[in-house]
């Protein structure tokens, strides 16, 4: 298949590769190089390239983190994580500040709810897909998020990269950065595994969901990342709840981390936010609530973010939010909300499949423990492949070339160089799950693995990649007394 062509949507990695402080190796196949662009009227240091720091404390304002956030924004359209600072990252260690008094987690001493008060009990309300854009355009219209902006804090904040689901549950369950616990994507090889995996499904990728050979025989301790920040908690008197679809709380997943009886699962989102009601009512002491609602993230892949349906979903979950606000009073307990990422719709004609492209792609690819093509990892929005080392200059031309006005291509080395994939040097053990070739489709496109009957799933919106759309999101927070 020809190239495609749509001039109107640049590379948003046209002007990404030469950073401050960054010295990059560069391929053949980038050639539009720009100093990544600053913006605003202090000077804020980028820390090798990979977060940005202040030089002293802040007085933490929605402004000040917008100035914050505004340095991440690189010209050519993409935005990096901001670890160490405004980052999803960041919340195993201010929920820990909270409760604890103190944290070894990265989180920088001005993330905190000090100003706030102090805190027996946290209720941390993980709303999927909410991002910074969504939340804009409900600001104004709801009363709970009213209430954060008049006696709260509202912060704009930056997700890790990539911009997806199973990176941050895992961050939020381990209390490691995505780089750290190093799963990479709803899907991904895991070396330990053999094979690429769901690892929120405990699954076999390549085999469909309902087959009773998908579920994956191996420990959850020999496949999926470790952590202590629950544990941690517990061992300090901290009582957890953590609330969820029943569907799947308790999971496979969930045991790597906690035990069952610490998961809630809610048939209803009202029967959940009633058992957190319930719970603070009962505490006697430092209690940890926590509410993943995954209602709007799918909607918005069915129907597209902004949507009719997707936006009545958003009204609904933040009615319940409200009615938590205004419904319970109890000193000493703070409600944080934040999300793991936006998402982005994909223009008519946006959704292309990799195959239709490069028909002959399992050719260039590495093997798995069985012998099969290691198909990728990531998803339709940042698509990783596993090319064999003397396959892959030539994969990267071609992709180049057929992509050209439609995605990046780029290698792991400029993709790290970037500030995308924590301090470098990237951990080979990383590298190993993530491949070797990126794919990041531009605003508008995603490009997904086809092959029938298991990957063929298309979305109207998606989330996974660099835009802002993505990558910006909103973290407030509000004492419920």
């Amino acid at each position: 298949m020809e190239s495609v062509q749509n001039s109107e949507y640049l590379s948003v990695f046209a002007y990404l590769f030469i950073l401050q402080h960054t010295n990059i190796m560069m391929m053949p196949h980038n050639n539009r190089l720009l100093q990544a662009q600053r913006t605003g009227t202090d000077s804020i240091p980028i820390d090798e390239g990979h977060a940005l720091l202040p030089e002293r404390p802040l007085l933490l304002t929605e402004s000040v983190s917008k100035q914050l956030v505004s340095q991440a924004r690189l010209s050519g359209g993409a935005v990096r994580p901001l670890y160490g600072s405004l980052c999803f990252s960041s919340l195993p260690g201010l929920i820990e500040k909270s409760l604890l008094g103190e944290t070894r987690r990265s989180c920088p001493d001005w993330l905190n709810a000090k100003a706030l008060g102090d805190f027996d009990r946290v209720v941390f309300v993980f709303f999927d897909a909410f991002g910074w854009e969504s939340f804009e355009r409900f600001r104004d219209d709801s009363a709970a998020l009213q209430r954060f902006n008049s006696d709260g804090l509202v912060l704009q904040t930056t997700s890790q990269f990539p911009s997806t689901t199973a990176t941050h549950v895992t961050t939020i369950m381990s209390g490691k950065s995505g780089y750290e616990h190093e799963v990479c994507g709803w899907d991904y090889y895991e070396p330990r595994a053999g094979r690429v995996i769901r690892p929120l499904k405990y699954l076999d990728s390549a085999l469909p969901d309902t087959s009773p050979m998908s579920k994956l025989q191996s420990a959850t301790e020999d496949v999926l990342p470790g952590g202590d920040f629950l544990t941690g908690l517990m061992r300090a008197g901290v009582e957890l709840n953590l609330h969820g679809p029943a569907a799947y709380f308790p999971s496979t997943y969930s045991s790597r981390y906690v035990s069952a009886q610490a998961c809630q699962g809610y048939q209803t989102l009202e029967e959940g936010f009633g058992k957190v009601a319930q719970n603070l009512r009962q505490s006697g002491g430092k209690s940890y609530d926590y509410v993943y609602i995954d209602s709007y993230d799918t909607a918005c892949h069915k129907e597209g973010v902004g949507g009719r349906g997707p936006d009545e979903v958003a009204r609904f979950v933040l009615a319940q939010i409200n009615g938590l606000i205004e419904k319970e009073r109890h000193d000493k307990t703070l409600l944080i909300v934040s999300a793991d990422h936006g998402q982005i719709a994909n223009k008519p004609g946006g959704s292309l499949k990799l195959q239709d492209f490069c028909p002959d792609i399992a050719s260039y690819l590495k093997r798995d423990s069985r012998g099969e093509p290691i198909r990728f990892s990531g998803g339709p929005r940042y698509l990783f492949l596993h090319a064999r080392e003397d396959a892959a200059p030539a994969l990267i031309n071609q992709l180049s070339d057929k992509f050209a006005d439609t995605a990046s291509i780029l290698n792991m080395e400029e993709l790290g160089g970037a500030g995308f994939l924590g301090p470098t040097p990237v951990a080979n053990s990383y590298l190993e799950r993530l491949g070797t070739i990126a794919i990041l489709p531009n605003p508008g496109y995603s490009v997904a693995w086809h092959e029938p009957p298991v990957f063929t799933k298309q979305d109207y919106s998606g989330h996974g990649g660099v835009s802002p759309q993505e990558m910006e999101t909103p973290l407030l927070l509000l004492p419920l007394s």
